[in-house]
């Protein structure tokens, strides 16, 4: 939780000897670290970075910019002394001139000098997600959805009692809590995966929501990830080719065929995005929607869903992601029960 954060950062920062981290959270790197060490299998290239992951991400930017205007300088300056050295060799076969093949030979010379001793290769991209768009927009004052009186009680243990609250329009909503608070099981329960004990939880009229589930429960394991795409109800656009689409989430060639219980936890998250961006859903649940997911990917998904027209009900303990959710309203829930609701 971000108790637990708050104190492992302290820690990191304040320890006397050196730390190496592996980590996806971005504001953790942020405020820890003062080096970044990136191994990019993409290029085989291994690169050093100072600073937090802001100041990775913008460098990186501007090292990719400038690798790629080289590379185009380069190959246009190739282009040149081969026209060059073509016309030459025409001049060379058509004159009885010794200096002509002279020319010739000191034009290879420079390209091989300049070029290929000197040789810039293309920078690949990394595979990302592409072509993700959240479709779904409302009106500022519908219902979305209301909790009215939720308790939930499991043995002799108070979850959640006397629960209310109601998410409007285009609310941004963050639904926050220490670890055990009860979030994903409130959250459970608006997607009707659970039964309260009392309490009644109202989806507003004509309103359909998407829902992300932290332990990807909603996903049938036995299917393949094709079928389990395909099976999706309400799909905008169901004639196009859903291996085409999967392609757009990284998964290649056979890898659709797997069953959804052999994919790895990165590549189930993207199959439930793949899912949730061919829907029209008002309304989006996203209990922890960033984990298991590499920066690449989680900077696509927000990207995303600020473009969104919908309203959000979100879980996460990801604070670069949050930051750029736009949130207007935080619930916190605190031994089971909504201290207070913040507006931001």
């Amino acid at each position: 939780d971000f108790k637990g954060l708050y104190w492992l950062e302290k820690f990191v920062r304040d320890f006397p000897g050196g730390v190496l981290v592996v980590s996806h959270d971005r504001k953790f790197l942020d405020n820890t670290v003062t080096r970044i060490l990136e191994l990019d299998s993409t290029n085989h290239a291994f690169n050093q970075y100072v600073g937090g992951y802001s100041d990775y991400y913008a460098q990186k930017q501007k090292d990719l910019e400038k690798w790629e205007y080289l590379y185009e300088q380069q190959q246009k300056k190739k282009k040149k002394l081969e026209l060059r050295l073509a016309l030459k060799k025409q001049e060379a076969q058509v004159y009885d001139d010794p200096r002509k093949g002279k020319q010739v030979r000191a034009i290879e010379k420079r390209i091989e000098r300049e070029v290929e001793d000197r040789e810039i290769f293309q920078p690949k991209s990394q595979w990302k997600i592409n072509r993700l768009s959240f479709s779904g927009q409302t009106n500022s004052g519908k219902l979305m959805v209301r909790v009215s009186g939720v308790s939930k009680r499991f043995s002799n243990r108070t979850i959640l009692d006397d629960v209310d609250f109601e998410i409007r329009g285009k609310d941004h909503v963050l639904l926050r809590g220490e670890n055990g608070s009860g979030k994903t099981t409130l959250i459970k329960i608006i997607t009707g995966q659970l039964q309260p004990d009392s309490g009644t939880v109202k989806i507003g009229d004509n309103v359909h929501y998407g829902y992300f589930a932290q332990e990807h429960d909603i996903l049938n394991h036995a299917k393949t990830a094709l079928a389990e795409f395909s099976s999706t109800p309400g799909l905008k656009n169901p004639q196009t080719d859903p291996r085409k689409t999967l392609g757009a989430f990284l998964f290649r060639d056979n890898d659709v065929f797997k069953k959804v219980s052999q994919l790895s936890l990165g590549e189930r998250v993207r199959l439930i995005f793949a899912k949730l961006t061919n829907q029209e859903n008002e309304l989006l649940i996203l209990d922890e929607p960033t984990n298991h997911l590499d920066t690449m990917s989680r900077e696509a998904i927000e990207k995303s869903l600020l473009d969104y027209s919908g309203a959000l009900l979100i879980v996460s303990h990801d604070r670069y992601f949050l930051g750029k959710m736009k949130l207007n309203r935080i619930i916190n829930l605190e031994n089971g029960v909504v201290k207070e609701v913040y507006e931001t």
